[in-house]
């Protein structure tokens, strides 16, 4: 038991701490929340990729590589900045002339699609686990379900990303062998056509390569999998430790 969880603790603690905690901790998670939403549009909007590699940049170079507003740009690279997702080097310098750049140790994280720490879909995945709200409030008063498609694309495609690099390394090299008649007849089908099956969720690539650290289902994510789904289906997984 931590020392902030000590029964010690529970018995010195005072309503007006508890109350300040949990205001403590809305106000932590609304500002993670704009973070996040801040990683989705520099995803969406490419300017990770744009930054990926290259010399540090300016505003006004960012938004001519993207074709994106200079105005906006500024104000996404500074708060990247004070996310500690970018970095600036001149911080002092007049705000058109700041330079900014995607570390390295950070690329991996928001640009490459078949990483094992490719973390930047779980933004897009969030984005479009909200896009219906009004229609799950409604759901919650009337008891009628919200019908997948109302997700849209972002919850769509977050979740195929976020699941890229398992099932393009460990899906068919350790998953399905477990299962020697589906393993089977999935390679009987793959000899009669050789073009059955495809990859999705990220940038095309043609080399599978290491396990995720992180896997969706349609309930939950978890970093880490390392055991295989078995015959359960993967939108109905449980979580994998």
């Amino acid at each position: 038991m931590s020392s902030h969880d000590s029964p010690e603790r529970d018995r010195t603690t005072t309503d007006a701490d508890r109350t300040e905690r949990l205001v403590e901790r809305l106000v932590d998670d609304a500002a993670a929340s704009l973070g996040l939403f801040s990683t989705y549009l520099g995803d969406r909007l490419g300017y990770y990729d744009a930054l990926a590699g290259a010399s540090p940049a300016t505003a006004a170079d960012l938004a001519a590589a993207t074709g994106t507003d200079e105005r906006y740009a500024r104000e996404w690279l500074e708060h990247q900045t004070v996310l500690g997702i970018l970095a600036v080097e001149d911080a002092d310098a007049p705000a058109a002339e700041r330079r900014f750049s995607l570390p390295a140790a950070h690329a991996e994280v928001v640009t490459d699609p078949d990483s094992p720490n490719h973390a930047v879909p779980l933004a897009q995945l969030v984005a479009g686990a909200v896009k219906p709200l009004e229609r799950v409030v409604e759901a919650y008063r009337t008891g009628a379900g919200v019908p997948f498609e109302e997700y849209g694309r972002d919850l769509r495609e977050g979740q195929a990303r976020i699941n890229r690099p398992t099932f393009r390394s460990t899906l068919g090299a350790e998953w399905i062998p477990t299962m020697p008649d589906v393993d089977e007849r999935l390679r009987r089908d793959a000899r009669a056509s050789p073009t059955s099956g495809a990859a999705t969720g990220g940038r095309p690539s043609d080399s599978p390569t290491r396990t995720s650290r992180f896997a969706w289902t349609a309930t939950t994510w978890t970093r880490h999998p390392s055991r295989p789904p078995g015959r359960r289906s993967p939108r109905r997984a449980s979580p994998t430790g």
